[in-house]
């Protein structure tokens, strides 16, 4: 039988597809990533586990769109990303192979929400599943309104429909070869080289 493939994606308000590019850069060069153009990869190429690491971007009204190929990653790299890109608001949702769906709310490097079972492996803290209150807080917040809503969905799947989110969660793979989430449009795909490679160095 075939395990369930990974998910993950972020959703970003109130920062542009520039700045959030610019942030995504800087957070990858700490580990010494950089830009690459995957036409400079030889054909055939086997690249080493963590070797590369890729990444689909796009903008619809309000909202930047992130979906990562590192999903073990994602929450990680929200984290520090939302440190990168003040004010924003981001939230991450992941699918691990054969776990349930969990998403995560974060703004200035702090996480604000958490609904469903996350074994918390970026932050060295446990918080508590969000309230009802908390997360018809946070969708008031993240549409921009006043008032809440009347329903506030505590459970993921739901509140990732909410969002906006697919209900059928395309793999990365089957992404990158068609990089359109529907609803959202095309995505850029943009990758990046661990500048410590062999790869990296020689060419």
């Amino acid at each position: 039988m075939t395990p369930p493939r990974p998910f993950a994606m972020a959703l970003v308000r109130d920062a542009a597809l520039m700045l959030v590019q610019e942030a995504l850069v800087r957070v990858l060069s700490r580990e010494d990533y950089r830009s690459w153009d995957p036409g400079r990869t030889p054909a055939g190429y086997l690249a080493l586990a963590g070797e590369f690491e890729r990444w689909l971007c796009g903008e619809s009204p309000g909202e930047v769109v992130l979906v990562p190929s590192s999903w073990n990653r994602l929450f990680a790299r929200v984290r520090d990303l939302s440190r990168e890109v003040p004010g924003s608001l981001w939230v991450a949702a992941l699918e691990p192979p054969g776990d349930p769906l969990r998403l995560k709310v974060w703004k200035d490097g702090d996480l604000r929400l958490k609904v469903g079972p996350d074994p918390d492996d970026e932050i060295p803290y446990h918080p508590l599943p969000a309230t009802p209150e908390q997360v018809r807080e946070f969708l008031a917040d993240w549409a921009g309104r006043e008032h809440l809503p009347v329903v506030a969905p505590v459970d993921p799947e739901a509140l990732a429909l909410r969002l906006g989110m697919p209900r059928s969660r395309p793999s990365f793979a089957d992404l990158w070869r068609d990089p359109t989430v529907p609803g959202r449009g095309p995505l850029a795909r943009w990758t990046f080289i661990d500048g410590r490679s062999r790869l990296a160095q020689d060419l």
